[in-house]
């Protein structure tokens, strides 16, 4: 398939026919030859002639979703949130604790009239990131620690590098018991975006952290990172310092889910520095006994699904993956301790008692099946 781009290329078809065929000839299996010139389809031969009986719009399973992509790779969904009608209550709440907004209107249009942002809410219990519902699932491994330190008062901290629109830490400050989630993003745009349009809220349990996600652990102090401190958008109690690397103490569970800028690496998650073994070995001490540390892992190359795994083993006693569905997205869980996974069965069990602690938070709504999802998982 070619795919045109008229921005940079005006010329006719016959030129650009003429100009691809060398380059098509070139892909030939062995053994296959053909005379003359390559024959090309276009969207507009007709081959395929239909003709409209009727057309109609039905409301009742209608859906919206709101998508979060980047200009740099616009195709790209980065994030996609499902929207809801608010309750009738929640409706009168929110326009009674409206700011007014003095900025001149422009004229609505009908799409804007059925997604009125105070009738709209985005629905916190659905993730459409397949690889977020995987990760969830991958909480299975610890389970049981996770009731034992909830059952023991402990709060539970897990630290969350990469924000994209929130949705993933909104799921897990709605549905599970984690006593502090903090959030750290190097980009405060994303920040301001996340919270506008996605729902992202901070409160006593969510907290939003504008810096360097390396220096959560103590990796980069003076120098590095932006000009060597963490900055906040959000106001000065929130901000973090390169030299309070304690700020964020001891973890349970420590996720990164942060994209990475460099071709080079053959990934497009995570960024190189996160594999490093001295970053391993820096969020091994810095997770609590029976923690988990999950890596979102975005490569189509097939190199680093071997390699990223063999990485994390040196330093691990566990590791685990979980494939995404028709994706290039493998999800890493790395067990400072073995686990108390034994067969399948086991895995299946383990991930209905994540449900049952979801559940007991807010009802499930659209949460991902668990069980279903945690079948594939595999020991490294």
């Amino acid at each position: 398939m070619v795919f045109l781009d008229t921005d940079f290329y005006s010329g006719s078809m016959e030129i650009i026919q003429k100009d691809l065929s060398p380059l098509v000839q070139e892909l030939l299996p062995i053994g296959c030859n053909i005379s003359g010139s390559v024959p090309y389809l276009m969207c507009s031969d007709g081959v395929l002639k239909r003709e409209i009986l009727d057309e109609v719009e039905s409301t009742n399973n209608k859906r919206y979703f709101r998508r979060l992509a980047f200009r740099r790779n616009p195709n790209m969904i980065q994030s996609e949130a499902l929207l809801v009608k608010m309750s009738s209550k929640a409706h009168r709440r929110s326009k009674t604790g409206s700011k007014v907004n003095k900025s001149p209107k422009k004229k609505a249009t009908k799409d804007d009239l059925c997604l009125n942002d105070d009738e709209f809410q985005v629905d916190h219990s659905y993730l459409a990131s397949p690889y977020h519902s995987v990760m969830i699932a991958g909480l299975s491994l610890v389970a049981p620690n996770i009731n034992d330190w909830i059952s023991s008062d402990v709060l539970v901290r897990v630290a969350i590098v990469g924000l994209g629109a929130g949705l993933l830490p909104m799921f897990l400050h709605k549905h599970m018991p984690f006593g502090r989630i903090e959030v750290i993003e190097l980009d405060p745009v994303i920040g301001d975006l996340a919270k506008r349009y996605f729902g992202f809220v901070e409160d006593d349990r969510m907290k939003l952290h504008i810096g360097d996600g390396l220096s959560i652990l103590g990796e980069r102090t003076k120098g590095n990172g932006i000009n060597g401190q963490f900055i906040s958008n959000v106001s000065s109690e929130h901000e973090m310092k390169s030299n309070d690397v304690n700020v964020i103490d001891q973890l349970h569970i420590l996720i990164i889910d942060a994209d990475s800028d460099d071709p080079s690496s053959g990934m497009s998650c995570p960024p190189v520095e996160f594999l490093e073994e001295s970053f391993l070995l820096a969020a091994k001490r810095k997770l609590c006994e029976g923690g988990m540390l999950v890596i979102n892992l975005v490569a189509r190359a097939k190199a680093p699904h071997s390699t990223v795994p063999d990485k994390l083993k040196k330093v691990f006693a566990e590791v685990y993956s979980l494939e995404v569905d028709e994706d290039v997205n493998r999800v890493l869980f790395a067990l400072p301790q073995k686990s108390e996974v034994n067969s399948l069965e086991d895995i299946v069990e383990l991930a209905g008692m994540i449900r049952k602690l979801a559940i007991e938070r807010a009802p499930w709504g659209n949460g991902p099946n668990v069980e279903d999802l945690v079948v594939k998982i595999s020991k490294c």
